[in-house]
């Protein structure tokens, strides 16, 4: 039996799934034992053939998991870390975060290379620095600006990208929604719906996204005259949500327009409004905020039909793109100075 030629077929066999897109980069290769039924080939030959692709740069073996597919067939090709924080795939901000992991995902693949996941807890820096070291990496992405980690990436020369939050110490490429002009688009929306009273049902102000929604939503009321009737700051877990807005529409004097600016305070308010019988559009007008990619399944099944409220808008895709982008760009030019680019927001209105 040639055993060898046999693992040389299976082999290219492989190769051709991998570039003809059978198999997707990052995706592990069936085990030993699934290659050995599926090709009719002993539990040797598909070692052999996996070990020669290991071999060749077209997958790499990972300890306890198997062999994952370096790129589209191409040899060399080296992974993007993406470095969640646990608090984002895990609290209030999980759908978001889920819908960018996919975006980065599909933009890697696009650049036929692949992403790396870690999750990282509050003090894990170190287990997650580690893996980062066992890995030949072209890029680090990470959704909370980290200086460990930031700082590592940047003593070995490797490019940094941070999407969706900022800090004014930053030595890195950042990657944000254009929450300025979101608040302001809000307000002028709610401006034109004729609103004499409106109301800030938002985040802490002690949150990248909260200041700025705030600052660009205060511009603009304060440019007509006007000042914002009521003004509630909540965390977006707070298991208290729904009784503020209820407080908040239960007033005498309630607001007739609510920037409701984050999900869970677009649907307290929402839920607040159903119980007190009021309606979205006519007794109450709110404006809520969601990537688009989302609105399907985190902002329609929230109200019932035909009452969903207008939502400012962005795209996350959009934020993938801009910041794989901006990886190779740092790479070639390590002392260009640090750009913040910020994702283009927009209001979007029930038809």
């Amino acid at each position: 039996m040639n055993t060898v030629g046999d693992s040389a077929q299976l082999a290219s066999s492989i190769i051709d799934s991998i570039r003809h897109g059978q198999i997707e980069p990052g995706s592990f290769l069936p085990t030993v034992r699934q290659l050995s039924e599926t090709h009719s080939v002993a539990h040797n030959t598909a070692w052999r053939a996996l070990k020669a692709l290991a071999r060749q740069g077209y997958v790499e073996a990972e300890p306890r998991k198997g062999f994952r597919v370096v790129g589209n067939g191409i040899p060399g090709i080296k992974p993007i870390a993406y470095v969640m924080s646990r608090e984002n795939v895990f609290g209030g901000w999980d759908l978001l975060y889920r819908n960018l992991l996919t975006c980065f995902e599909q933009q890697a693949i696009r650049k036929q290379s692949y992403v790396v996941k870690l999750l990282m807890n509050a003090g894990e820096e170190h287990g997650i620095l580690n893996h980062l070291k066992n890995n030949s990496l072209s890029g680090l992405v990470i959704d909370n600006p980290n200086l460990k980690l930031l700082k590592w990436a940047e003593s070995n020369s490797l490019p940094a990208v941070v999407i969706d939050d900022w800090r004014e110490d930053l030595n890195c490429d950042v990657v944000v929604q254009d929450n300025f002009a979101g608040g302001q688009l809000a307000v002028r929306h709610l401006l034109n719906k004729g609103c004499r009273r409106i109301a800030w049902f938002g985040l802490t102000l002690h949150h990248y996204h909260g200041q700025l929604r705030y600052s660009g939503s205060r511009t603009v009321i304060t440019a007509a005259g006007k000042t914002f009737a009521s003004e509630r700051f909540l965390k977006i877990d707070d298991a208290g949500l729904l009784q503020a807005a209820m407080e908040l529409l239960s007033r005498a004097d309630r607001p007739d327009g609510i920037l409701a600016l984050w999900r869970p305070m677009t649907f307290a308010i929402a839920k607040a409004a159903q119980r007190l019988g009021l309606k979205s559009g006519s007794d109450l007008h709110v404006v809520g905020w969601i990537n688009e990619e989302a609105m399907q399944e985190g902002y329609f099944p929230l109200f019932e039909e035909g009452n969903v409220p207008p939502a400012v808008v962005w795209n996350a895709a959009d934020m993938a793109e801009v910041a794989m982008s901006a990886l190779p760009l740092r790479y070639a030019d390590p002392k260009r100075p640090p750009v913040c680019h910020q994702v283009p927001v927009r209001l979007w209105q029930p038809t």
